[in-house]
């Protein structure tokens, strides 16, 4: 896996003045004014995770604050929040709780928030956006609503992601973190494509009717292509993109011939590829470590937990051949 031209950064600040959070937003490509509305000392805090493409951003204020502007010219902006508390006023209307801000490139927008405000967004660029919308059969030049309603299980998942991509990666090997944060990556992208495909019926399109022998085509089709990958989680997004197919229809297709959903096969088959290669290995010159991450697998302790479950030994213990392997002597 090539992680040179991945960028992971974390940050974590807090503010005791309104104006420095403007200036901070700013700084980011935001043309962003911010008011404070009710009395008392401000304080606030601002997490912002880089994650490869996506930056995430988690904006908490103890006191109700005006927020208007513009979003980066080159950016979408997705906007959820993360507790019981909201946006008092979004474009002049009171948001549900699970509904969903969605901003296009240099959209302006005008935001009151309420008081002890938790709200998580995803700076999305254009192309990643682009790639979602075709995945989910979702038409992208008609996201032209501020107020998106959408599933509220769809939006707790993508609330969930977000707390966990607002917490630091500790992983101290640079390798490790990178792909790591290509991970984080991928989890916020798929939950972002759940919200976007459970939209209402005027932001996307219907899905189209695959026949039975379509169906196996496509999860044949697919199921070669995941085999061809095996060195890191796929991004379902691009795996839509090469087979010119809808997340919801892939996954159908997928499930319905092999029994489970593309992304947890592709996930056996690269512990297959690498309980094989810790068989063949020589214990003195192969770590548990290196064939790990040889298929993709950057948390070690998820996937000697995953491992164990599935084979029912540890990795070191297949490393180890602590047991006979393959004894059978032919009858002829």
């Amino acid at each position: 896996m090539d992680t040179t031209c991945v960028r992971y950064a974390f940050n974590h600040l807090n503010i005791e003045d309104v104006k420095e959070l403007e200036h901070v937003s700013n700084q980011e490509g935001f043309n962003c004014k911010y008011l404070q509305l009710t009395p008392g000392t401000y304080y606030g805090r601002l997490t912002t995770a880089k994650l490869n493409q996506t930056l995430v951003f988690l904006e908490q204020h103890r006191q109700s604050t005006s927020i208007a502007g513009a979003t980066p010219v080159d950016d979408y902006l997705i906007g959820v929040p993360l507790g019981n508390h909201g946006f008092c006023r979004a474009q002049g209307k009171k948001p549900d709780l699970s509904d969903v801000l969605l901003l296009k490139p240099g959209a302006t927008f005008d935001l009151v928030s309420e008081c002890n405000i938790n709200f998580g967004y995803i700076q999305l660029p254009q192309e990643q956006m682009r790639k979602l919308c075709t995945a989910v059969g979702a038409d992208v030049g008609k996201l032209n609503q501020y107020i998106v309603r959408s599933d509220p299980n769809a939006v707790k998942r993508l609330q969930h992601v977000l707390h966990l991509a607002t917490k630091p990666l500790s992983e101290p090997e640079p390798v490790l973190l990178q792909a790591q944060a290509i991970d984080a990556e991928q989890q916020l992208l798929g939950a972002l494509a759940d919200v976007l495909s459970s939209m209402g019926p005027d932001n996307t399109t219907s899905d189209h009717f695959l026949s039975p022998n379509a169906k196996r085509i496509l999860a044949l089709e697919a199921r070669n292509h995941l085999e061809t990958t095996l060195g890191e989680p796929i991004k379902m997004i691009d795996l839509c993109a090469e087979l010119d197919c809808r997340l919801r229809t892939l996954h159908h297709a997928f499930a319905g011939y092999f029994g489970s959903p593309p992304a947890t096969y592709h996930k056996k088959i690269r512990m297959n590829a690498a309980r094989s290669t810790l068989l063949q290995a020589d214990p003195e010159v192969t770590t548990v470590t290196n064939v790990a991450i040889q298929y993709g697998f950057w948390h070690l302790g998820r996937f000697a937990l995953d491992y164990k479950q599935l084979f029912g030994e540890s990795p070191s213990q297949s490393l180890a051949h602590v047991k006979p392997r393959f004894s059978y002597t032919s009858l002829r």
